[in-house]
């Protein structure tokens, strides 16, 4: 049996203490730098695991290298979007990154409903990427309006998407078209969002931000144009923490049975 040491402290990571310590598993939640000598088998990172790269997004001034370094060769050091080497990044699962969507896309469309003064039906509306989150917010957005585009790199999503009944957008045309939307999602961690892109930007458009391991977009200058930007990484624990708790944890007990089926 694993002991395993929870270092977020956000609603969602107390619901998966809760859950763990309901089904008899050895599980703490991080209180004080102490506890790191302890030798547990296996530790869940906070999510986002840290705001700049170095220090974990927890209470205590830990960096993410100390638990790398205070952790056993066999420990398990698991995260939900982010990677490094030596973490096991349970988004890279498909059930659990659909799961996780839900939350997300329903969070992001409530953050969008009456944001510009319209409803999402008089809305011309942008998401950007096609991946999970966005195929998941794509579809509950769908009940809301006809007026869809979805912008993309890759060239051959650009049919599909058509196929799906949204128009597509090449990631090229975004500068010039950028103009037409009122609406913004980006589910891509890549600036696309530069200051030549946002130059073309329709004043009083709302741009929400969903991608977590980077941004999409150049902060600093989006905040001086006439535009709502909401930053809205990790929705999920603040629209749902107990669903997503929930979702959270069968990833985890499956990341921890697997690893022993493995062993």
């Amino acid at each position: 049996m694993h002991k395993i040491l929870i270092l977020g402290s956000d609603k969602r990571s107390l619901t998966v203490y809760e859950i763990l310590k309901e089904k008899h598993y050895d599980v703490s939640l991080l209180t004080n730098y102490e506890q790191l000598k302890e030798g547990f088998t296996a530790y869940l990172l906070p999510i986002p695991a840290t705001l700049d790269g170095v220090k974990l997004n927890c209470d205590l001034n830990i960096t993410v290298n100390e638990i790398l370094t205070k952790a056993h060769n066999d420990s398990l050091i698991i995260s939900a979007g982010f990677k490094k080497d030596g973490i096991i990044d349970i988004t890279d699962n498909d059930d659990f990154a659909y799961q996780n969507a839900v939350p997300t896309a329903e969070g992001a469309i409530s953050l969008a409903i009456g944001s510009n003064g319209s409803t999402l039906a008089d809305s011309n509306i942008l998401v950007t990427g096609f991946g999970r989150v966005s195929k998941v917010l794509l579809a509950r957005l769908k009940a809301f309006s006809k007026n869809i585009t979805v912008a993309v790199r890759k060239a051959g999503d650009l049919s599909l998407i058509n196929a799906l009944g949204f128009n597509a957008l090449p990631v090229g045309m975004l500068a010039e078209r950028l103009k037409d939307f009122d609406i913004i999602f980006n589910t891509i961690p890549y600036k696309l969002f530069n200051s030549e892109t946002l130059y073309n930007a329709k004043e009083k458009a709302v741009f929400i931000e969903l991608a977590s391991n980077a941004s999409g977009f150049d902060t600093d200058y989006i905040k001086a144009l006439p535009v709502t930007f909401i930053n809205a990484p990790g929705l999920p624990a603040k629209v749902a923490p107990t669903s997503a708790g929930k979702i959270l944890a069968e990833a985890v007990i499956t990341t921890l049975t697997n690893s022993k089926n493995i062993g």
